[in-house]
């Protein structure tokens, strides 16, 4: 008998071990996935204010469009304000408050 509770205690140790080394991996898991998700994040913004600092000397300049770094910027202007849109998707809308008010 003493033998086959020896037994019974080391494979709940190793059951034990298993189930604390899948919550490690799941745990890993999500902190990497949280970490990939928001590097994505941080390039799309980063690449935003790229536009943006290239749409600023648009305006110094007066012209329409540039295309660096491949980095596609046009400037769009309407009769409420501009737009500024980069690699085909709004950036920044400005609009021109009403002077009537």
């Amino acid at each position: 008998m003493a033998t086959s509770n020896g037994k019974k205690i080391k494979a709940y140790l190793l059951l034990e071990g298993l189930i604390a080394m899948g919550l490690l991996l799941t745990l890993t898991s999500l902190l990497l996935s949280g970490l990939t998700q928001s590097r994505g994040q941080e390039a799309e913004l980063n690449q935003d204010i790229e536009a943006l600092n290239l749409a600023q000397y648009l305006l110094e300049s007066e012209q329409e469009s540039i295309k660096e770094k491949g980095l596609q910027v046009e400037l769009a202007r309407t009769d409420q304000g501009l737009q500024i849109k980069g690699q085909g998707r709004l950036i920044l809308n400005v609009e021109e408050k009403d002077k009537g008010l």
